[in-house]
């Protein structure tokens, strides 16, 4: 071997090191010392894989403001690599016009890269495309053979997303049969999506000899994976449910559901109607749960919140 080559093979390994230690460094949770060694790795060695995660910090908020352009300036370093994540990103932002005019049809372009590099599910993005005329001249049917084609991969969030298309998107491929039966395949995969899709379906009557219990059973099941638009819906459900039961009162195990869907409504919905009518159910709801409920139902919404904040990062996979 060539002292050139040996060279090249020390310098690779050393990068391979510092690479490693800032992952170790990210996970922990030290940002600031984390970003420090993504730049200068990124700076220094011209590393697409640095560069995407520092990239990340921008787009994340990991210890800094988030700043969509300067997150979409170091993805674009990272256009020629073969990093799958980082050509999604980079597709997303020329798709945005994040640092400019939007470039659909380069976009397209690097969304089939990422998927040609083992991301499959960024066709689903492409397919958003084809199903818009986003960039690209519409094709509806291309558009549910891409994302099925995912789907039927086993990929859950390609599921969803089918299921999505049949059921919002162009007339022409609209069917809520099969809508259903992707949403039914990504619920029973985990998907909290899916699973607020099915709700949403059964309380609107789209689902034959179902009803709304169904339509809770199903919302609730999101919500409890911290799925937050499905806070809301299982709360109203309930709230619907009151006077129900025997003696027209609600059941106490209930009331106390739909005392913590209410609260969880208002800490943590984005959508200020929900808030607002949440907070209105709230003010009936003090006057018939006895208040000695209150600090453990509460510690329960607490540990809720807590479970479901936004996760410590973890290290980022180079392919």
């Amino acid at each position: 071997m060539s002292l050139l080559a040996v060279t090249s093979v020390a310098a690779q390994a050393d990068i391979a090191k510092e690479l490693e230690t800032a992952q170790a460094t990210l996970a922990a949770g030290d940002y600031t010392a984390a970003y420090q060694q993504y730049r200068q790795i990124a700076d220094q060695e011209d590393n697409p894989l640095a560069a995407f995660t520092v990239g990340l910090f921008y787009q994340l908020g990991w210890g800094r403001p988030v700043d969509q352009a300067e997150a979409c300036r170091w993805f674009a370093q990272t256009a020629e690599s073969t990093i799958p994540a980082a050509l999604l990103a980079h597709a997303d932002c020329l798709r945005s016009g994040a640092r400019g005019k939007p470039d659909a049809e380069q976009a397209a372009v690097y969304y089939q890269r990422a998927a040609d590099q083992g991301l499959p599910y960024a066709l689903c993005n492409l397919a958003e495309m084809y199903m818009t005329g986003e960039g690209l001249e519409p094709d509806p049917k291309r558009a549910i053979e891409l994302c099925s084609s995912v789907a039927e991969q086993g990929y859950t969030p390609a599921m969803t997303r089918t299921g999505r298309f049949y059921l919002e998107g162009d007339m022409s491929v609209q069917d809520t049969g099969m809508a259903l039966q992707w949403f039914v395949n990504g619920a029973n995969s985990g998907d909290p999506e899916a699973m607020n899709y099915l709700g949403q379906m059964m309380r609107d009557n789209q689902v034959a000899d179902t009803s709304l219990e169904d339509a809770r059973l199903w919302f609730e099941k999101a919500a409890a994976l911290g799925y937050v638009p499905a806070y809301f819906p299982t709360a109203e459900l309930y709230y619907l449910a009151e006077g129900r039961g025997e003696n027209g009162t609600i059941a106490a195990e209930d009331l106390a559901k739909l005392y913590m869907w209410l609260q969880l409504t208002v800490q943590a919905s984005p959508k200020q109607a929900e808030r607002e009518r949440a907070s209105e159910i709230l003010e009936k709801v003090a006057q018939v749960m006895p208040e000695s409920w209150k600090p453990q139902l509460d510690q329960q919404v607490d540990a809720h919140l807590q479970k479901f904040a936004s996760a410590q990062p973890t290290a980022v996979p180079a392919s």
